[in-house]
């Protein structure tokens, strides 16, 4: 059983409404990596509430994920970023989010990935209290950065 890690922050975000709740708004769960359940008391009560599965709750949940995803996304984007109103990349001022993404500053991002283990940088960057150390970078200024600081991994050079 894995030793539950409790967000610093002290908060926490739910996956189904996708608002940033303290940890008295969640359900303590054993078997979850933090301690706690992912969907708030709230948001829980209303799935049960609803008898969510037996009237086209599957989809439902998958168009309510991928809103929350992209809220998560825009949320880290946005602190990370050039401009603290809307997700900018810290480089070349582009702000159009479908081409942004997180990068680490000090490089390894892959090897940080396999070791925290997620699935979902930007839910683990908002459980962690948004720690430095990361930026907000189109993914031409990646490719850039990337080949200037070799980091690429390729075995012929192009």
């Amino acid at each position: 059983m894995p030793k539950a890690v409790i967000p610093i922050s002290g908060k926490k975000l739910c996956s189904s409404c996708g608002k940033l709740l303290s940890l008295e708004n969640f359900h303590k769960g054993r078997k979850y990596v933090c301690g706690f359940r992912s969907a708030c008391k709230d948001c829980r009560r209303e799935h049960a509430k609803n008898n969510y599965w037996n009237k086209g709750g599957r989809q439902k949940y998958r168009d309510n994920w991928k809103e929350v995803s992209q809220r998560m996304k825009k949320i880290v984007l946005t602190h990370y970023g050039a401009d603290l109103n809307k997700p900018m990349c810290t480089k070349c001022g582009f702000d159009n989010v479908k081409a942004l993404s997180i990068d680490h500053i000090g490089g390894g991002g892959n090897q940080h990935r396999k070791k925290i283990k997620t699935w979902s940088i930007y839910r683990w960057l908002i459980n962690q209290g948004f720690p430095s150390g990361y930026q907000t970078l189109c993914m031409n200024c990646q490719w850039i950065k990337k080949l200037e600081n070799k980091e690429h991994n390729r075995t012929h050079e192009t």
